[in-house]
């Protein structure tokens, strides 16, 4: 096994290989947007439906505040005000003392709670001398009531973990339909196009439409247990592509802050636990520079739900390791170089160039760390960790075969199915021989 304790040499014969390997033409399919009128829906920047706008209720109130408190289980931050419409208490007798109630509300429940990484989004508001919370679907409803405006429909299906764009929001005769997608698989990343029905009375139905997209394989490292959320549907598939690959980097943040923990545990050299902790800060920078790429496409990633386990021994950290670190993450890496070549473009590729090199790094890393924990390994063992190795290599390959859509190759720079699979191929002859 070649000792690749260096990112920026891995990039060199990451690049030379991606050059090699040469491109091809590839087909695929798209999926048209539902008829229906477009709705009048107050947007924000990113042409993202205004969560705390355009809401017609009884209320009247004078102020919406959306607000996200993240941290891991039992340690949430501090309350971060996302998105807010109106003047807070301005409609208040004594002013004072509504902002000092607001300033102590916060719902026991939230939205979008799950896993190592908790998320809680909660809503407050003030109506006159009223303060109020909204943490769930329920209390959401009781407080729009009738779904009468787009921004209504559209903070509906964002809390039933369904957000749209505001291209995709339309008005029918009985209520609003909205464009929107599903997961139906990690690996291959696969998505559902759908169209979403929001009625009157805020009961959501929903059909598919199309086939399913296949937007890739699973590439970089995933914390274990990971099951991602629906994000918001785009009727282009780069937007369901790019949104799923954010998705996947927000989790390796997760799966690199629990492996520092868990070599912490064993007794692993600093060295590797900080290049472990500067990985999951350039996880994190991919994450948002590839959300921002996906919002362009008309999508946004969902929640990555990961949920809690304990300690595991250095058997167990060394088999993910051969199969997220020394396989997925050095696919990855070389997904990331070809996407800066190929990519049509021009953001693309310079974002995926910025993402090569630091997947290289992670590639390397997974490898000192594989060294180090195959010297605690007993003979048994290590060929277990051999198989697992040829076992990932199997499962990754078999991902690869699905067909791709062409936009996916042209804008996003996916190498086709025969591309990726030849790119496979060239690193296991290279890398992966042993």
């Amino acid at each position: 096994m070649p000792r690749l304790t260096s990112g920026a040499f891995l990039h060199a014969r990451l690049a030379a290989l991606v050059a090699a390997c040469g491109a091809a033409g590839c087909g695929g399919n798209s999926v048209a947007p539902p008829d229906g009128v477009p709705a009048n829906v107050v947007c924000t920047d990113q042409r993202q439906p205004s969560l705390v706008s355009g809401w017609n209720t009884e209320l009247s109130p004078d102020y919406v505040g959306l607000y996200q408190r993240t941290g891991p289980v039992g340690e949430l931050g501090q309350a971060v005000l996302a998105e807010s419409s109106g003047k807070a208490c301005s409609g208040a007798t004594v002013p004072e003392d509504c902002a000092a109630l607001l300033g102590a509300s916060e719902p026991e429940q939230g939205f979008n709670k799950s896993g190592q990484i908790t998320v809680k989004d909660y809503f407050l508001y003030t109506a006159g001398d009223t303060v109020g919370s909204i943490g769930s679907l329920a209390e959401l409803k009781n407080v729009l009531g009738p779904i009468d405006t787009a921004n209504e429909a559209a903070v509906v299906l964002w809390a039933a973990d369904r957000p749209v764009s505001c291209s995709d929001i339309l008005v029918v005769e009985d209520g609003y339909l909205a464009h929107s997608s599903r997961a139906l698989s990690d690996c291959p990343v696969t998505v559902q196009p759908i169209d979403v029905h929001v009625a009157t009375d805020a009961t959501l139905s929903q059909t598919d439409v199309g086939k399913p997209r296949v937007s890739q394989a699973c590439a970089g490292r995933r914390p274990p247990g990971m099951r991602a959320g629906a994000g918001r549907g785009a009727a282009r598939p780069a937007g369901d592509c790019l949104a799923r690959i954010a998705q996947l980097e927000l989790a390796s943040v997760v799966a690199f802050t629990l492996l520092e923990q868990e070599l912490e545990a064993h007794g692993a050299p600093l060295e590797l636990r900080q290049r472990c902790r500067a990985a999951a800060d350039d996880e994190a920078r991919h994450a948002r520079a590839v959300t921002t790429l996906s919002q362009r496409f008309g999508g946004a990633p969902g929640p990555v739900r990961v949920p809690q386990c304990g300690l595991r021994s250095v058997f167990e950290l060394a088999l993910e390791n051969a199969r997220e670190g020394e396989v997925r993450e050095l696919y990855g890496a070389t997904v990331a170089a070809w996407q800066a070549a190929h990519a049509a473009d021009a953001g693309v590729a310079q974002i995926f160039a910025a993402i090569a090199r630091d997947e290289a790094d992670h590639a390397a890393l997974a490898f000192d760390i594989g060294a180090w924990l195959d010297s605690r390994l007993s003979d048994a063992e290590r060929a277990q960790v051999a198989s697992e190795k040829r076992r990932a290599l199997t499962q990754l390959r078999s991902e690869l075969e699905a067909p791709l859509d062409a936009a996916l190759s042209t804008n996003v720079g996916l190498p086709t199915a025969e591309q990726a699979l030849s790119l496979l191929g060239a690193l296991e002859r290279e890398l992966l021989a042993a």
